[in-house]
């Protein structure tokens, strides 16, 4: 379910030329950004600044 949708999504968005490693990753670091976590605060880091889509 979860590959179907990452595909889906890839398909949807024009995204075909980007690894599902290389998605993961950006969805996680956005979700880090939007989504802090409340305890610790939220630091994105070194890698933010390299991944773009």
């Amino acid at each position: 379910m979860f590959f179907e949708t990452i595909h889906q999504f890839k398909k949807y968005y024009g995204l075909d030329m980007y690894s599902l490693k290389e998605l993961d990753r950006y969805l996680w670091l956005l979700g880090k950004k939007w989504f802090p976590r409340k305890d610790k605060g939220c630091t994105v880091g070194y890698y933010s600044q390299n991944i773009t889509l």
